[in-house]
């Protein structure tokens, strides 16, 4: 046999030879043989010639994709002593677990910024108990991988009439065989299609057509630059909002005003909503006067603004010039000079004789002065929003300059200069100020301003040093801490108080999107943050509104528009006629329990229940199907599985960790603390591995930082960590399943109750890192085996208690 491998994909089967038939393995390897010739080499050590080297042979694993493990209570003995006394299969062994602990690792330090850069699929090993079981025969450093009892599998000899007697199966285990072997194949088959060139190209074309690179990979979603990207599809003669956006429950709270405040985790459609709000607003006719599209990674510059105005905030008169109160100044500045563009910008022609020609003129020879040049139409608000901050500092100098230096009335003259009609009349005028009320007194209409795009701007600003290398990290985060929470408190005061004195406040809309892990932030440093706890709403996905999600997007990639109006008979409908190539539902074992669930709940369960998530498994799902397809391969449930196995990887990266690591900067030694843990821990066994892990959080949280519950808490907000909810809890807190997540069933458990009650809880790991921290799942239930009726039941409960979705 030569050594050399091919472009096929390679496959090598690893056993010991003292307690295993040899003619099985033979049996065993020549079906596999038999089924992949075509596409995959299938190497063990029966095939290679006397004279060769063992040794050479083993080091072949070094360039194999899946490795199949015969496992035996003597394989895991010899495995186990390792190389110096396990002989042959100590040597082997060792080259397996050091080339899976590499690709492991690889994995989590992946760097690639897209799925589709990256190979899906290095390498697997996949456990074959043959004899004992699982606990006695697989080594422990894949006993949490998934694997396949073939326990019950033997040869019987037939005889032959005229010939000798051949060893075959007997008939009442040939279907359960049949069953395993294709389900190997389908690892190997799976292997082979992800190895082709032509899978990147595939994936990009359905990463395309699902409209993936425009409105979720960026940082900014861009529902603009798809607005007419329809063609002669059956969907033009819908809207493109129509066929692309969901109206999630919480979409339609802001597009009434009775929320404004949006609170969402990274992939959550956040700035999908900013975008087809003012669509949607125009199409249907409400009376906004224009939109203001504010972006805080184009328009703001935290750097400078923090170098600049700082040191304002350090002196003996602090406590005069509150920085909260300053900031909301600055907010309400700012909001006003975005508004003075836009009505210059949308007067296209006046009379010369009308009066409003005037105020315009003025206006617009204030913005000319903020280095606007001459005639250019931009979005760029960079130096409205220097102006509208730098101010502030020119106006504390003018208040205490105006007050009186006798020390009695020092202060009281200060306190009655600064307030926000004297700032807004020193910032752009008194008579800019009085043009612009007189204005929109009489405009009959309103200004719609979003608001996106935190997330970056502030993560810059955390990492940039060159403008304050002497403050400390900390300093720099409360002021920024300080800034965003003023946003929302302005926010909050000119929707909430009405127009009073300030015409300006009937006459504004807004919607304001702030990421989760900064909200915590501000709550976590405000005691009053109920203020806006009315008109803030979490966004939280239902399950039928991902479903809804995920169908809209098939429409789209099969140009068909569904005749069913109801949520699963619409998925189901475009899955059977455009998609038959993809199995509905996917069939495994899974600890002695027969596990049938639909593929789309078992994506759901590797998911935080956001849209993104949905959107990059199926991206690969229907790749790897039609890819499948073309090849004339029957894609197995251990195929789908696999290929959702490695995408949580990236997920975990790209969507977890590094949304959180700018608040709990040591967010993957936390993670990594759980590395081979038990899915499901008691709340002594979670104490014991976090007591040891100190939580660095951003921002300090005082006596709280190191607190266990306060750490359990926190790893339950972010959606790590779940409770496991006995029938008391069932009952108790009305929950629909007993596999309690905060994105699913909400924080009931961990708001009220006691310390003493929650000490007594079991929490679950999310399923979404069994691979990436290599759980223990043997001896717990299926987590979160979800169900049609489960996904409907939980709807209501969704839609109502939207408050429930925190634990603060």
């Amino acid at each position: 046999m030569s050594n050399k491998i091919n472009e096929k994909s390679n496959c090598f089967i690893s056993y010991c030879h003292a307690d295993v038939n040899a003619e099985e393995i033979r049996f065993f390897a020549e079906i596999l043989k038999n089924n992949i010739q075509k596409i995959s080499n299938l190497l063990y050590d029966m095939d290679y010639e006397p004279g060769q080297k063992i040794s050479s042979f083993m080091k072949l694993l070094d360039r194999v994709d899946l490795v199949i493990m015969i496992c035996t209570p003597k394989y895991r003995e010899k495995a186990e002593k390792g190389k110096e006394e396990g002989g042959g299969v100590g040597f082997e062994y060792n080259l397996i677990k050091t080339r899976y602990e590499k690709v492991l690792q690889e994995k989590k330090d992946a760097q690639n910024e897209h799925l589709s850069e990256r190979s899906l699929n290095p390498f697997e090993v996949l456990p074959l108990v043959f004899r004992g079981d699982y606990a006695s025969s697989i080594p422990l450093e894949f006993q949490d991988n998934k694997a396949i009892d073939m326990t019950y599998f033997r040869l019987t000899t037939k005889k032959q009439v005229a010939r000798d007697s051949i060893k075959t199966l007997p008939k009442e285990i040939i279907l359960r065989f049949e069953r395993d072997v294709s389900n190997i194949l389908g690892v190997l088959k799976t292997n082979h299609t992800l190895k082709q060139k032509s899978y990147e190209a595939a994936l990009e074309e359905v990463e395309s057509q699902l409209r993936l690179n425009s409105l979720f990979k960026d940082t900014k979603a861009d529902f603009g630059h798809v607005r007419n990207d329809f063609g002669n599809s059956p969907l033009g003669a819908f809207e493109f909002d129509d066929a692309l956006f969901v109206r999630t429950n919480v979409y339609q709270q802001v597009e009434t005003q009775s929320a404004y405040l949006l609170v969402g985790r990274k992939g959550s459609g956040k700035s999908a909503i900013t975008q087809v709000l003012p669509i949607r607003s125009r199409r249907f006719g409400n009376s906004y006067f224009d939109v203001i599209d504010i972006y805080a990674n184009r328009d703001i510059n935290l750097n400078v603004l923090y170098s600049f105005l700082n040191k304002g905030f350090i002196s003996d008169s602090e406590h005069v010039f509150e920085r909260l109160k300053c900031f909301k100044y600055g907010w309400a500045l700012f909001f006003r000079i975005c508004i003075m563009d836009t009505i210059v910008n949308s007067v296209k022609e006046l009379d010369a004789s009308d009066h409003n020609h005037q105020r315009i003129r003025r206006i617009n020879e204030f913005l000319l002065s903020l280095n606007k040049k001459q005639g250019e139409k931009s979005d760029d608000k960079s130096s409205y929003f220097a102006h509208a901050f730098s101010a502030i500092q020119r106006f504390m100098n003018h208040c205490v300059s105006k007050a009186r230096n006798e020390e009695q009335f020092f202060l009281s003259d200060i306190l009655a200069q600064f307030n926000l009609s004297n700032f807004i009349d020193f910032a752009i005028g008194a008579k800019n100020a009085s043009e612009l009320n007189d204005y929109l007194e009489y405009l009959p209409k309103k200004f719609l301003i979003t608001f996106d795009g935190f997330d970056t701007e502030i993560e810059k600003f955390r990492e940039a040093g060159q403008f304050f290398e002497q403050d400390s990290r900390e300093e720099k985060i409360k002021f920024e801490i300080d800034w965003l929470h003023s946003l929302l408190l302005m926010v909050n005061d000119m929707k909430q108080l009405g127009p009073g004195k300030d015409v300006l406040n009937d006459r504004l809309d807004f919607c304001i999107t702030i990421p989760s892990h900064r909200y915590l932030e501000i709550v976590n440093n405000d005691i009053d943050s109920y203020r806006f706890q009315h008109r803030r709403k979490n966004l939280i996905w239902t399950g039928v509104e991902l479903l809804i999600f995920l169908r809209k997007r098939l429409e789209i990639l099969s140009d068909l528009k569904t005749t069913q109006k109801l949520p699963w008979p619409s998925y189901k409908e475009i899955l059977k006629t455009k998609f038959p190539y993809i199995p509905q539902t996917i069939e495994f074992d899974f600890n002695n329990k027969h596990i049938k669930i639909d593929l789309f709940l078992y994506v759901l369960r590797h998911t935080f229940w956001r849209p993104r998530d949905i959107l990059l498994y199926f991206s690969h799902i229907i790749t790897l199907c039609k890819e499948s397809h073309h090849r004339e391969y029957i894609i197995s449930s251990e195929a789908i599985r696999s290929c959702i196995a490695n995408l949580t990887f990236e997920i975990i990266k790209d969507d977890f960790k590094n949304e959180y690591k700018g608040t709990l900067r040591n967010i993957e030694q936390v993670i990594e603390s759980f590395n081979r843990a038990k899915q499901v821990l008691p709340f002594s066994a979670v104490a014991e591995l976090l007591y040891h892990v100190d939580f660095e959080f951003a921002v300090s949280r005082g006596e709280k930082q190191q607190d266990i519950l306060e750490k359990i808490k926190f790893l339950f907000q972010i959606g790590f960590l779940g409770v496991k909810a006995d029938k008391e809890m069932i009952e108790r807190f009305n929950l629909t399943s007993p596999h309690v997540f905060i994105f699913s069933e909400g924080s009931k458990p961990l708001k009220k109750v006691s310390k003493e009650k929650i000490k007594t809880y079991e929490f679950i790991i999310h399923p979404i890192f069994s691979e990436y921290l290599e759980l223990n799942t043997k001896e717990n239930e299926f987590i979160s085996e979800y169900t049609e009726q489960y996904i409907m039941d939980l709807e209501g409960y969704m839609r109502a208690s939207n408050e429930d979705f925190e634990c603060n």
